[in-house]
């Protein structure tokens, strides 16, 4: 289970937001958890504390040992976001629903097996209709670096550029991690 504190600014053009080319920035907080359903496949979900919430699968083809110092994993993720702006008069409130579709590819390296290093290249399509998250492609990296073996510390920096808009979202953020047995929590509960 990861808690994540993110903070991100995305760069909005005149287009978007009129008047200003400065963009805006955001702190978010999200929890993650992940596990593993079969040999090298894993599901994770997430939910970000801003009304966001996606849900993955990551299939690791290589560096499947774990004498292993470099893996490459593919997936899947899908998110959804329902965010709200207000009017210029700040009357009207607008629901601004956006769900991504999400094809990520994880290289990584770990050199000891207390720090490791992440590149995730991905390609997004997003279903928008709004102007503020516009739709359509979008392509990016998030690089991770983690320190710690069971429980730690990692740190990313991420960019992603919209394709055929003029807009672009640099994130940075540090996270807490610990592992998370689900059958304990099952069992406190009394299932």
């Amino acid at each position: 289970m990861h808690a994540f504190w993110t903070r991100a600014k995305e760069d909005l053009k005149p287009v978007i937001f009129q008047g200003s080319d400065t963009g805006h920035s955001y702190t978010l907080f999200e929890l993650t958890g992940r596990m593993g359903v079969w040999d090298n496949l894993d599901v994770g979900v997430k939910y970000t504390f801003l009304g966001a919430a996606s849900a993955d699968a990551k299939y690791q083809l290589l560096g499947r040992d774990s004498n292993s110092t470099f893996q490459l994993s593919a997936g899947l993720k899908g998110g959804y976001a329902s965010l709200e702006s207000q009017s210029d008069s700040g009357n009207t409130t607008t629901d601004l629903p956006v769900i991504d579709l999400i094809v990520p590819v994880y290289v990584g390296w770990t050199p000891k097996s207390w720090v490791g290093l992440t590149v995730a290249p991905e390609f997004c399509y997003r279903i928008s209709d709004n102007n503020f998250y516009p739709s359509g492609p979008i392509a990016g990296a998030n690089v991770d670096l983690r320190l710690g073996r069971k429980a730690g510390v990692v740190v990313e920096y991420g960019y992603h550029r919209h394709l055929t808009k003029d807009y672009n979202l640099q994130n940075y953020g540090i996270s807490a991690y610990a592992p998370f047995e689900f059958h304990s929590l099952l069992s406190m509960v009394g299932m």
